[in-house]
């Protein structure tokens, strides 16, 4: 679900003298020294104890009395706002752990995260499983994270038993020597510090967790509702382990979660660095008085699980509990073509002039293309060549077919310049200008950053 974030209560009350702490900051207890030095506030009394000065308690009202190291009085406070949800795992929760060997033709171990990616889905989804149904193997590779060197997954991947490994599943015959070899696999709980005593059950009685499907990824508020899809599809439901599961460790833990939560919102949302955005929820940025600051405003979410340790005595030693940010992304909606219309007309003949001072301006500039919000650095400007001339390399179309193709028209396919910026492995990639922004954001824009957000 989308996570809902918190608004500030209007039940907070000035006289009820609440602590409001900025988010990010760290809370510091008002006492002793650092409480006597705000003036005339010199704790309880001020002209006896450690206090030095006048009536108001020591210098400035400063270190007298010693009153000032008791605790603030939140008797007042009636509620709070926070970012930190409570979650629950279920009774029978586990998840698997696949570890892989990657070698190049030199039989070297191959350490670029790509290329591992790129064997781990040829070797498991085009080799291994080629001949699975679609349905059956969309609901394993939903459930399954590639992670580097290992991949978790929350079913069992057939083929994968320990007994069958190690299993060759990339030879290298059609990826230049590159091979990838599946070493072994482990199945783990919940860390003992995270799992609650269990009850005491009957004899012959079993056990079974109300809230999901073993087979699918679907789950259900109650047990008939689980029951009534089990019966019409022939799945089954999630029984214990027959044997206690070997506990994982925490980081292990919480890298499986935060893996598949990344994953979740990505499947609702649009990536933005460390973020997720909602596109279609996009805020027109405006000043006080109304007027376009030539901005978007978006709502980032930043969310990550993490455990907190448990101060009551009942239950679990730690807990674990999801914290949710919310954030605001801007991006500015004045393109490089904008911008390069104040100094000429791009639909004309540039001027060598008026090029060496576009130039000046942009290269080695941050520039962000729009469509998929990635962040480039500008290395170059074409004046030759607009998205309608210039040729796609290796591909017989031009940039505003190319760009056609992904779904995206062109306004201005015959103005130049093309923006040349550099891609990965130092690749130039050039880009129409109506289509990359700047980075950088307007004076007065940065002078009002809260009210922005």
């Amino acid at each position: 679900k989308e996570p809902s974030v918190a608004q500030p209560s209007n039940s907070l009350r000035k006289e009820e003298n609440p602590i409001v702490v900025a988010k990010g900051t760290r809370t510091k207890n008002m006492s002793g020294r650092r409480a006597g030095r705000q003036p005339h506030r010199g704790g309880r009394g001020g002209q006896g104890g450690r206090g030095r000065g006048n009536r108001d308690g020591g210098r400035f009202g400063g270190r007298g009395g010693g009153g000032g190291r008791s605790r603030p009085d939140h008797s007042g406070l009636k509620s709070v706002v926070t970012n930190i949800v409570p979650a629950q795992i279920g009774a029978n929760f586990s998840f698997y752990l696949y570890t892989g060997d990657c070698k190049d033709k030199n039989d070297k171990s191959i350490e670029g995260r790509g290329r591992r990616a790129d064997l781990f889905r040829k070797g498991v989804w085009d080799n291994l499983l080629k001949d699975m149904p679609a349905a059956q193997k969309d609901v394993i590779q939903r459930a399954a994270f590639f992670a580097g060197s290992f991949f978790f997954s929350g079913r069992p991947i057939p083929g994968l038993e320990q007994e069958n490994l190690p299993q060759l599943v990339v030879d290298g015959s059609e990826t230049a020597g590159d091979t990838l070899t599946l070493v072994r696999v482990q199945k783990f709980a919940a860390p003992d510090c995270l799992q609650p005593p269990l009850p005491p059950t009957q004899q012959g009685e079993i056990v079974v967790e109300t809230n999901r499907c073993s087979t699918c990824l679907a789950t259900f508020q109650n047990e008939q509702a689980l029951m009534q899809h089990c019966k019409q599809t022939g799945h089954e439901l999630v029984y214990p382990a027959k044997n206690s599961l070997e506990p994982a460790k925490t980081d292990v833990f919480l890298a499986y979660l935060n893996t598949a939560l990344q994953r979740a919102l990505g499947e609702r949302c649009k990536k933005w660095g460390n973020e997720y955005i909602d596109e279609d929820r996009a805020i027109q940025g405006k000043d006080r008085n109304g007027r376009d600051l030539g901005i978007k405003v978006f709502e980032a979410y930043s969310c990550k699980f993490g455990v907190m340790r448990n101060t009551t005595t009942a239950g679990p030693k730690a807990k674990l509990i999801l914290t949710v940010d919310l954030r605001a992304k801007v991006m500015r909606t004045v393109t490089v073509l904008d911008m390069l219309n104040r100094i000429q007309e791009t639909d004309q003949q540039w001027s060598s002039a008026n090029q060496n001072r576009a130039r000046r301006q942009w290269i080695g500039e941050r520039v962000m293309y729009t469509r998929e919000r990635k962040g480039y650095t500008v290395v170059g400007l074409d004046f030759d060549n607009s998205p309608r001339s210039l040729p796609v390399p290796q591909q017989n179309v031009s940039h505003e077919e190319y760009f056609k193709k992904k779904g995206i028209m062109l306004e201005y396919p015959d103005h130049v310049p093309m923006v040349v910026v550099l891609g990965r492995q130092d690749r130039e990639i050039y880009l129409p200008a109506e289509l990359v922004t700047g980075t950088e954001l307007e004076t007065n824009i940065k002078e009002q950053p809260c009210h922005v957000a």
